[in-house]
């Protein structure tokens, strides 16, 4: 079976939903879902939790090239943009950067599975809370649209100020919902437009003081 059905398979078999189990690995739902429609080239790190939390081997979730055991420790990964949240001003659509205009451009390792387009950012204000804290860095896909309010989205206001929501569409438009009830929800619609500039791909949480 391939890695994607074992997934897929094994997800289903524990109870939990795409998100459930996202949440459990520290990804978006965005991930599990692509992880479930192709192949894909985990790190070590999710191959472990998949097999601790779908009560699975960790070979179920490898994979085997001839008689070749590869898993991502023998795959290249790569470095894309960690923006400050200023420096999202820098973006244009479609996750094109002028990096001239960064003062010092600083990088964050990816895995190979994540586009070369993608950008990082650091959140920057509690809006987000209690899934998202400041400080915490976000990668989102400019090449990847949102699909339900299981995503998250950064996008750009016309009067230039960036959010960072959970993505809700409803009848040919959509509302930037925050996880702060005590954040105003902003729709975005055709005399409220809005540039959608990524979805969210990963979530790297930062350790957590209990």
């Amino acid at each position: 079976m391939a890695v994607a059905d074992q997934i897929r398979t094994a997800r289903e078999a524990a109870g939990l939903t795409q998100t459930q189990l996202a949440d459990l690995l520290g990804v978006s739902r965005a991930a599990i879902s692509q992880w479930e429609k192709k192949t894909p080239k985990l790190r070590d790190e999710h191959i472990m939790g998949l097999a601790k939390h779908l009560n699975r081997p960790r070979s179920a979730f490898m994979r085997f090239g001839g008689d070749t055991l590869t898993t991502t420790d023998d795959m290249r990964k790569h470095a894309i943009l960690l923006l400050s949240w200023g420096d999202l001003r820098h973006v244009a659509l479609g996750g094109v950067v002028l990096k001239e205009a960064l003062k010092k451009p600083t990088y964050l390792e990816v895995s190979k599975d994540i586009s070369k387009k993608a950008l990082g950012f650091v959140v920057n204000d509690d809006s987000m809370e209690p899934m998202f804290f400041a400080g915490e860095e976000v990668v989102i896909d400019p090449d990847l649209k949102p699909q339900d309010d299981e995503d998250f989205v950064l996008v750009r206001l016309k009067a230039g100020n960036h959010l960072f929501r959970r993505y809700r569409p409803r009848d040919g438009a959509y509302d930037l919902v925050a996880c702060n009830p005590g954040w105003d929800t902003v729709s975005v619609t055709s005399r409220t437009p809005a540039e959608l500039l990524g979805t969210m791909v990963e979530h790297r949480r930062k350790r957590r003081k209990r």
